[in-house]
């Protein structure tokens, strides 16, 4: 895949070589692979709807990065999908957040889905 995000030409590329995507060319790969990126309102707590992994809150805090919603314990906590999570132990893990660290991150949330879903719908 991070070939495909590697132009042939001296076009700037839309990852790093080590594969990261810059929150700026979110947009751009996920047309590219054909997944819709919508930006949603915040809201917490988050709608069950998203159980199904397609709300994706990026963090504009300290560090700029995506993580992936993929479970609500209940009105105060969220279960997140963050590969840097525990990358100290070389490892990925999830993690328990709470409002407070979406707050602090200044996250904003996106809703992803495949294009051919929306257009066998219509």
């Amino acid at each position: 895949m991070i070939r495909e995000l590697q132009p042939l030409d001296q076009s700037p590329a839309l990852c790093s070589p080590d594969g990261i995507v810059p929150i700026a060319n979110f947009v751009k790969v996920c047309d590219k692979f054909g997944v819709k990126f919508e930006d949603i309102g915040y809201t917490f707590p988050i709608p069950r709807e998203f159980e199904d992994g397609s709300l994706l809150i990026t963090l504009h805090g300290s560090q700029r990065h995506c993580v992936r919603f993929y479970e609500l314990y209940n009105d105060h906590k969220l279960g997140i999908m963050d590969p840097d999570f525990n990358k100290n132990n070389k490892k990925e893990e999830f993690s328990i957040r709470d409002e407070k660290y979406l707050i602090e991150n200044k996250c904003q949330f996106h809703k992803i889905y495949l294009k051919s879903c929306l257009q066998s719908k219509n």
